[in-house]
């Protein structure tokens, strides 16, 4: 009831405090020894219940999902963690594409892998910057602060993946390549459970 102008601050303040609620986090994960220290695996079709809901979080155009067979592009995952792979790549992209830009996600599977990627039309990474863009501390052309690439690319590893990248101005794609999984696996005591190290994506 305080009117628009309240409202509008009110929405500021949370966008803020969800903005240093998740720097707080990606801190906290590289000083635990980095991201944690054991995945809970489980059954997890990546587009329905990853990829696409995350993308909705921040307006994201989804352009494009596995539809052959059962259509769900199985893999073995921590949801939790996963989805924090790509909230992580969401933002890092939105901010390289900036407000006005476009951001899109998609997914398929094929041979054995399921690779879900996130879009931007954002001015690209230089070549200079490759080689290090997932250390932390080491913030993009979109600025930011250097944690979001290295959380999402140590998370990747930990699930037997990889983070591929290709940038040019006006497309720069990061796309996850994990191991498939199909109905027949299952998330049975330690089935899928690995140790996080700190391997870099290749």
């Amino acid at each position: 009831g305080a009117g628009a102008e309240a409202g509008r601050d009110l929405d500021d303040a949370e966008r803020i405090a969800a903005g240093m609620a998740r720097l707080v986090e990606d801190l906290l994960e590289l000083s635990r020894g980095r991201v944690a220290s054991e995945l809970d695996n489980h059954l997890v079709a990546i587009g329905a219940e990853i990829v696409a809901p995350v993308a909705a979080e921040v307006d994201a155009e989804v352009v494009g999902g596995a539809t052959t067979g059962a259509g769900d592009a199985l893999v073995l995952a921590d949801p939790t963690r996963l989805r924090q792979v790509f909230r992580n790549l969401l933002a890092n992209a939105r901010r390289a594409a900036g407000p006005t830009g476009r951001v899109r996600v998609g997914w398929d599977a094929a041979e054995g892998e399921v690779r879900a990627w996130v879009e931007d039309d954002g001015p690209g990474i230089p070549d200079e910057q490759r080689a290090s863009l997932f250390e932390p501390f080491r913030p993009g052309p979109g600025g930011g602060t250097g944690l979001g690439l290295a959380i999402a690319g140590q998370l990747t590893a930990a699930h037997g993946g990889r983070i591929e990248l290709t940038s040019a101005p006006g497309a720069t794609r990061f796309t996850v390549v994990l191991p498939g999984a199909d109905e027949s696996e299952d998330d049975a005591e330690g089935a899928g459970r690995a140790p996080l190290g700190s391997d870099r994506p290749g």
